[in-house]
């Protein structure tokens, strides 16, 4: 519990280094399940299975941060949600997920999980399909002073 604190007190660290403007990603295993209810802005109603106890955590800190969780936005089929298996194969989660600042959620299209046979490993590996368009600035020039033809 205490190394989960420790790293989320760093994680929040480095986003307060980050502007706001930021399009901000954050891929990782959570080790939550935040179960397939929407929360507010935070979950959508598309996860898998039901709440742990640091689910909580996960989601108090998206909200302080202003983060969405998009794995849960979208509907799959349990087997394109799931991101670890269990020893064994004898139950499945969603541990991992993707997180992404409020103002670009809609910039991510699709997240899915894509089962490896070749590799030994319990965590499935996900995608996620992100479109960001970014703005033209424009940078209005100095205007020449005109001249009071009058004078």
């Amino acid at each position: 519990m205490m190394k989960w604190k420790s790293f989320m007190t760093q994680l929040k660290k480095s986003l307060k280094k980050m502007d706001r403007v930021t399009n901000t990603i954050i891929m990782g295993d959570w080790n939550s399940v935040v179960g397939d209810e929407s929360y507010r802005n935070t979950v959508g109603p598309h996860g898998l299975g039901r709440k742990n106890h640091r689910c909580q955590m996960l989601i108090n800190f998206c909200e302080r941060n202003g983060l969405n969780i998009p794995n849960t936005w979208f509907r799959k089929p349990k087997r394109r949600l799931y991101t670890w298996k269990a020893p064994g194969d004898w139950s499945r989660y969603q541990l991992d997920y993707i997180l992404v600042r409020h103002r670009f959620r809609n910039s991510v299209k699709d997240v899915q999980t894509l089962s490896v046979e070749d590799v030994d490993f319990d965590h499935n590996l996900f995608v996620a399909k992100i479109c960001t368009r970014l703005k033209k600035i424009i940078q209005f020039q100095k205007r020449r002073p005109r001249w009071d033809l009058e004078k």
